[in-house]
């Protein structure tokens, strides 16, 4: 964090980093967008005079949508009573309808007999602009109305303010104008050579304009003056007709929504004006990852961190989900591809969190035998067969049988559809003879792309527009539980072979239109839904149940470098926070199915917390006084602080759940951990931030700083620790090191 007391280096230094991209393929035409104070995302869109406020968790699932009797246009937040106001644009309904976020329903409706198009809120009204009466301030309690700019406007002007400042733009004239809420003009802004037909507006916490033009396809920030501006987005970052656009000042978030592009983009906002100890001071915050609010407890049953925002399957090294276990296979250290137990965990992790922090999911049942109508599968031809039958495995329970030539060349036995929003395939299926299931993909440019999964351990493999995922050769025979994110595998699959934005062309409108069975076997429960979490969450479970090895452990096959020819680790070596990680998925797997399975496996995973780094283990002594349970089990070691406290997390989740032997075994574990992290903690303190690891007292070189996103990960775990110990210890040292990222720095002498 930079520190500058000069407010003017505050424009020159803004920029946005791209967090998320949003699938907006299926909400119409967006023209009004909003962040809430939660992270939650709001989209204003009309499709044939109908309008839709649809709005995402942070994570982009559905929270809810409302359905609107007219079309809608810009939409707004209103704190006080926690409702939306959305303009109805030119629709003949002129009004204003105010929607219950509690109720998801229209809580009433505001007539203003004008066409009414941008729209914000103040924290005293709502400020419209309207094509007859201009701008006027509404208030949404006793629908008062009063003129603040008198005169005509055109269509599409959207609105925003600041203080006392209100800024408009007009996409006839080419012109961002300031007035006063007198209506007294302070500024026009005009260029045409980046300024062509400007339509969204919004304003950040320092007064900065920003501005989409729908004709440049760019996005500008214009100074509080109106003198200069920046152009900060343009078509080479995805933006395509860019319409609507909003600053949040809670979240310092900045949200931009496509029209032609079909896709909106969330993006942090970083270098601003910031006051405190009595100073206005700029920050150039080079961190991108966040410090979470606390929440109120810590449940071994409950969300992991922040786990919740991580989509670990989309990591750039993750080669895949593999067909064979539903997991990530890592290309961490090495682009063969290995399993890295600490991706695995975090991928069971993450789901879990999405579990219980998202909404339910939308199911599509597409067969599951019981009404014995095959009528909507496809036959290839007159060999080919399918019918309903009763599984002798499971009492009174209607299966599918299928069966039809083996060979790809075969159509195979279809069932067609159309489908965008639900991605996640899940069936239960057994392979009597060689056979295969295929999703049919249609790109946006009508292209037919194939994902086969096949009998036989291929990891990945793409032949022009055909992929291919193993299930495993031994996997004939045997009922199969099969649950596929199918974008995803779209995505690696394309990876292969293509840049990442060739990649985004083609998933972003990419849908299923088929699913196709080949061989000769039984299938049933096929389902397509939004999301599928749980059965992720068990495939890592069971993946960790059945790969623990005969010390309790998960061995990472991969040498491992921390610093060449001095720190190093041969394949085949544990890591605690592998473990500890492993054991939070394995504890909330218990939890969730009683399956004592898991709660062995948990506890025979304390085993290799008890042998000696160099004896192949993860424990080492600082000083030979504290014990430490090392993330790279190196000699000399090198104490990395992440991986302990992740370590410590897993010991405390398995001693609140277990029992007799397995509880008193985690909770000595973890309170000699809790010893030496409270007696070592402030020794990872720089004064400016903090350090990684300790390998400047253990080699005597360099000290190894923590880069911001490990730095804010530092704070997360002392946060949470703070849940479980009451030491303020924890409280206090967190406040300082969140401080640093504001430019605060220790005292000096």
């Amino acid at each position: 964090m930079m520190v500058v007391r000069v407010q003017s280096r505050s424009f020159e230094h803004i920029n946005l980093k791209l967090q998320q991209t949003i699938d907006t393929n299926n909400y119409g035409n967006i023209r009004g967008t909003c962040l809430l104070p939660d992270g939650r995302m709001v989209f204003s869109s009309s499709r044939y005079g109908h309008g839709t406020i649809t709005v995402l968790n942070a994570n982009g699932s559905l929270s809810f949508d409302v359905n609107l009797p007219s079309s809608s246009f810009d939409v707004t937040y209103i704190t006080e009573d926690n409702t939306l106001a959305v303009s109805s644009g030119w629709s003949a309904a002129q009004c204003i309808y105010i929607i219950d976020m509690q109720t998801q329903k229209i809580k009433k409706t505001i007539s203003v007999k004008d066409y009414i198009y941008g729209i914000t809120y103040n924290g005293t009204g709502l400020i419209c602009s309207g094509r007859h009466q201009r701008i006027r301030m509404i208030n949404p309690n006793d629908e008062t109305i009063s003129d603040i700019v008198g005169g005509e406007i055109t269509d599409n002007c959207y609105v925003t303010s600041f203080g006392n400042k209100l800024y408009h733009t007009n996409p006839d004239d080419n012109t961002v104008k300031c007035n006063d809420q007198q209506g007294i003009k302070q500024w026009t802004f005009q260029n045409r050579s980046c300024l062509k037909m400007p339509t969204g507006i919004s304003v950040d916490n320092d007064g900065n304009i920003y501005v989409v033009d729908r004709e440049s396809y760019n996005l500008i920030m214009i100074s509080p003056d109106g003198k200069r501006q920046r152009q900060l987005l343009s078509a080479k970052d995805a933006l395509s007709e860019p319409w609507a656009i909003h600053f949040s000042k809670e979240r310092k978030m900045l949200i931009v929504a496509n029209i032609r592009g079909r896709e909106a983009f969330l993006y942090s906002v970083y270098g601003s004006i910031e006051s405190y100890d009595g100073y206005e001071r700029f920050e150039f915050q080079h961190s991108y990852s966040k410090v979470h609010p606390i929440p109120e407890e810590y449940s071994p049953g409950g969300i992991f961190m922040s786990f919740e925002f991580y989509n670990v399957e989309e990591r750039n090294r993750v080669k895949c989900l593999t067909g064979q276990y539903g997991v990530p296979m890592s290309t961490q250290w090495t682009s063969s591809g290995h399993y890295y137990p600490i991706q695995i965990a975090q991928f069971g992790l993450s789901h879990y969190s999405k579990h219980l922090a998202g909404p339910k999911p939308k199911v599509q049942v597409l067969e599951d035998g019981e009404s014995g109508d095959t009528s909507e599968w496809l036959l290839p031809d007159r060999r080919s067969q399918l019918a309903v039958k009763t599984d002798v495995d499971f009492t009174d329970n209607s299966i599918i049988e299928f069966d039809t030539s083996e060979n790809l060349k075969n159509p195979g036995i279809t069932i067609s559809m159309d489908e965008k929003k639900l991605s996640t395939l899940s069936l239960d299926i057994k392979f009597i003879s060689n056979g295969s299931l295929t999703v049919l993909l249609r790109t946006g440019d009508g292209n037919l792309f194939r994902i086969h999964y096949v009998l036989g351990d291929t990891l990945i493999y793409l032949q022009k527009r055909d992929l291919y995922y193993g299930l495993g050769s031994k996997a004939r025979g045997k009922w199969l539980h099969i649950t596929r994110m199918v974008m995803v595998d779209f995505q690696k699959g394309l990876a292969l072979s293509m840049s990442k934005s060739k990649v985004a062309k083609f998933k972003r409108n990419a849908r299923i239109a088929a699913i196709c069975l080949r061989g000769h076997g039984l299938v049933d429960n096929v389902t397509l839904s939004s999301a599928a979490h749980l059965e992720h969450f068990f495939d890592a479970a069971n993946y960790l149940v059945n790969q623990q090895d005969d010390q309790g452990g998960w061995p990472i096959m991969v040498q491992r470098k921390l610093v060449p020819a001095v720190l190093e680790l041969d394949a085949g070596w544990y890591s605690a926070m592998g473990q500890g990680q492993s054991i939070s998925l394995l504890v909330r797997a218990y939890i969730v199915s009683k399956d004592q399975k898991y709660l062995d496996a948990a506890e025979r995973a304390l085993d290799v917390f008890e042998i000696k780094s160099g004896d192949g283990g993860v424990l080492t002594k600082f000083a030979g006084v504290y014990d430490w349970y090392e993330e790279y089990p190196t000699t000399p070691s090198s104490y990395v602080l992440n991986g302990f406290i992740y370590s410590l997390l897993g010991l405390y989740d398995l001693k609140e759940v277990a029992s007799g032997k397995g509880a008193a075994h985690a909770t000595r574990l973890f309170d000699v951990g809790m010893k030496t992290l409270k007696n070592m903690l402030l020794m990872f303190d720089s004064g400016s931030g903090t350090f990684y690891d300790l390998r400047h007292l253990t080699l005597g070189g360099a000290p190894n700083r923590a880069r911001w996103d490990y730095h804010t990960v530092h704070i997360n775990q002392l946060n949470l620790l703070s849940l479980i110990d009451n030491d303020p210890l924890f409280t206090t040292t967190a406040k300082r090191w969140t401080d640093y990222m504001k430019g605060k720095l220790s005292p000096h002498n």
